[in-house]
């Protein structure tokens, strides 16, 4: 910020001498001024002043009467422009007189509104160009009024221009920001007089959590939930497996795929087949969908611009100082050769020649590339990546995405599928002198780790393979019953239960009893005070489990609690009392997604692009899945979560623009640490973490390296945009000063130079 401010004062500074320099010479440019143009200078100050008072009074209408739009103002001057060429060719004959009236009622019904935007934001407006149309005015030759014409042709139909590459950028996020809107309405199920169930249709808005809401085929989901089985007294019982959806508005994907009891349905999905009986976890405004909505809404409506933007939009307010620095040399130089030629003969002659120079100087002077090029660019950027389902916040993280020179990739869900599987479960009994015996039944043991995951609430993909494996099963179901609950993100759960009608298993004497488990990594047994909980073959597992039982204390009278209440947390620490009596593991495949080593590859390709793998899994298993995708041992560390974001800070004090890509809650500490977070799903912790959320379908990371390349597009054209652009700009600017370019040639290659910048920038598009 130090140099910045530096560098403004210089450009207030040289703005200052410049118009002191000018100012000394306006008095004699004033005499030489036409009286024709005084008078027309006079009624453009005086219709200005009553447009701005009208302005003032009544904002909408008088700019909607007063005021034609930049499309008919650019219109008519390509109009006279044209007529202009036809009475040099001698097609047609039009008299001087005639033209140059037109060319002034052009400039009397367009500059007003550049005039006055540019006293309200003088920072955002062409000041060069509006000085040149003034400038011009006061010479008043024919070559002037016409660069005039052209100069107000410029700063219209750049408006123009700007704004159909706006659209036209915005169209696809407009479009996909439609197709987010939330359902209207919603079918519940309320109970009536007896166990009677009636479905009432009712605002989605109205839906609360722990409702069971109904879709039928060709129904929008709501609101997020959890599917249940059709309670007692439901007017519809779906076939089973009968049940399909549509998820392509979230993942992207065509087709129905196949859901059942227990699956988690996001709002914005659409029943293919079947009936849906859905239990409501959030509301509709905190639904999967209005979180995209909101996010890609707010992303464009408050988008922070990149660091390009804000360099380009700093160089361009100091732009105009440079600009008038050369306009000003550039009429000195040319009224001393004008004075030691025949034109100081001729009475203001040097004077007008000097004028003229710095009038082309400041008409060659556009900062177009800067203030229109980049801006445009990056929007169209990240117009290019809606159109690939991704929510980008802001163009920091477009540009932090095609500067990255290291990439950080999670496995769980990010490199694998995320559907996890249990191939094995085993139980083994934990005698008394806490060693490890013989194989046990794994019923219970099961049924203990599945309700402990249950209750927890984890999303994690192990949490929900381990339910899955136990309620296919299909045994009977014991009664436990979740008495309070710990877990640390990346270690395990842990809880104490209440055993029902199970003692002869347990080995008590008593029908109930309270149990104390614990399910994780090696790590977290030992932390909870069961060390002792190593099973005799433990290498090839992922998840070990440790069950003890109280026999010290009685069976605590819980509170009735519904299914929907939360289960009570509380730090857990096995007690010394509690007698060990199972222990066990179990194993859980992961397949790695389809094209991850090719994705891999393709990273590792990139010129300058290191790639790092992060994960909480054990460390022969992170070897093995780094092996099989190419990724060398060094770049691969076993963490837990809150170590991960160490490992991002260490990449970016080394120097690295780190973009880190996750899928879970657990990953949102290293996503908010990165340089760049990118998302791959919908999890409510992690996307607002993030800076990019992908879409969960198969081929998230075949996006993720498009939008890798439409992020180094994007920057690659906004650079080319700034350095030819601008070169051209300063070209023009430098041979207009030495009196190589007259006010016509230069407000017209100035034009070509705008187009150009426009053209170019639509390309990231």
């Amino acid at each position: 910020m130090g140099h910045l401010r530096q560098a403004e004062l210089v450009g207030y500074g040289v703005t200052t001498v410049s118009a002191l320099y000018f100012a000394r010479d306006a008095p004699t440019l004033w005499a030489l001024c036409p009286a024709n143009a005084k008078k027309f200078l006079r009624r453009l100050v005086v219709w200005t002043a009553g447009c701005g008072a009208a302005v003032r009074i009544a904002p909408d209408a008088a700019r909607r009467i007063l005021f034609p739009s930049a499309t008919t103002v650019s219109a008519g001057c390509l109009v006279y422009l044209v007529a202009v060429a036809a009475a040099r060719t001698g097609k047609v004959s039009i008299r001087a007189r005639s033209l140059a009236k037109c060319a002034r009622l052009l400039l009397l019904f367009g500059a007003p509104e550049l005039i006055l935007e540019a006293a309200a934001d003088p920072e955002s407006a062409d000041m060069c160009a509006l000085l040149a149309m003034l400038l011009g005015s006061v010479l008043g030759g024919k070559g002037a009024i016409t660069a005039n014409v052209v100069i107000l042709l410029m700063l219209t139909g750049g408006e123009a221009l700007e704004d159909l590459a706006f659209s036209r950028a915005q169209g696809s996020i407009a479009s996909l920001i439609r197709q987010l809107e939330v359902a209207d309405s919603a079918v519940v199920l309320r109970a009536l007089k007896g166990s009677t169930l009636e479905e009432i249709e009712v605002a989605a808005d109205s839906v609360a959590v722990g409702d069971t809401v109904v879709i039928r085929p060709g129904g929008r989901v709501p609101v997020d939930g959890v599917i249940i089985n059709p309670p007692s007294g439901a007017c519809a019982t779906p076939e089973p497996d009968a049940l399909t959806v549509d998820e392509h508005l979230l993942t992207g994907e065509s087709g129905a795929t196949a859901r059942g009891v227990g699956d988690v349905m996001y709002s914005g999905t659409t029943v293919a087949t079947g009936v849906a009986f859905l239990r409501a976890r959030q509301v509709a405004q905190s639904s999967a969908l209005a979180l995209m909505r909101n996010e890609l809404t707010a992303a464009m409506e408050q988008r922070r611009p990149s660091a390009m933007e804000t360099m380009a939009q700093t160089a361009s307010t100091l732009f105009t100082p440079f600009a008038l620095a050369l306009a000003a040399i550039g009429h000195k130089a040319s009224r001393r050769r004008a004075l030691r030629a025949s034109m100081s003969r001729t009475p203001g002659g040097a004077t007008l020649f000097a004028w003229e120079t710095a009038l082309a100087v400041l008409m060659a002077a556009t900062p177009c590339p800067l203030s229109i090029g980049v801006p445009v660019s990056f929007l169209s950027g990240l117009s290019r990546a809606a159109r690939l389902s991704v929510t980008i916040k802001s163009g920091t993280a477009l540009e932090g995405l095609a500067r990255a020179t290291a990439v950080v990739l999670d496995k769980t869900g990010t490199l694998t599928t995320g559907h996890q599987s249990v191939s094995h479960f085993a139980a083994y009994c934990v005698g008394p002198d806490r060693e490890t015996r013989g194989g046990a039944g794994p019923a219970l043991p099961l049924a203990c780790v599945a309700m402990l995951e249950r209750a927890s609430g984890s999303t994690h993909p192990v949490a929900t393979a381990l339910w899955r494996y136990f309620a296919a099963q299909e045994q009977p179901e014991p009664i436990i019953e979740v008495l309070s609950i710990t877990s640390e993100p990346g270690m395990g759960v842990a809880g104490r239960l209440v055993v029902r009608g199970q003692g002869e298993v347990l080995g008590t004497d008593t029908p109930e009893c309270v149990v104390w488990i614990a399910v994780g990594t090696e790590r977290w047994l030992e932390k909870c005070g069961m060390a002792w909980a190593r099973p005799p073959r433990g290498s090839g597992s992922h998840v070990f489990y440790g069950i003890s039982v109280d026999t010290m204390h009685n069976v605590p009278v819980a509170p009735a609690r519904r299914d929907e209440d939360p289960v009570p947390r509380a730090e857990l620490l096995v007690p010394a009392s509690a007698s060990p009596r199972f222990c066990g593991e179990a194993r859980v495949n992961d397949p790695v997604r389809t094209g991850a080593k090719e994705f891999v590859a393709r990273l590792q390709s990139m010129r300058g692009v290191k790639v790092k793998l992060l994960s909480g899994d054990r460390s022969p298993v992170l070897q093995s899945v780094a092996k099989d995708l190419g990724i060398a041992a060094f770049d691969v560390d076993c963490c837990l979560p809150a170590e991960k974001a160490a490992h991002i800070v260490a990449l970016r004090e080394a120097g690295h623009c780190v973009v880190m890509v996750g899928d879970g809650a657990n990953d949102s500490a290293a996503l908010a640490a990165a340089d760049v977070g990118v998302s791959i799903g919908v999890n409510d912790l992690a996307s607002s973490a993030s800076d990019v959320v992908l879409s969960g379908r198969e081929d998230s990371l075949e996006t993720l390296i498009q939008l890798l390349a439409v992020a180094r597009k994007t920057v690659r054209v906004a650079s080319a945009g700034v350095k030819y652009g601008m070169s051209a700009s300063v070209a023009q600017m430098v041979l207009a000063s030495f009196g190589y370019l007259k006010p016509t040639t230069s407000a017209i290659l100035q034009e070509c130079v705008d187009l150009v910048t426009v053209g170019n920038a639509v390309r990231a598009l």
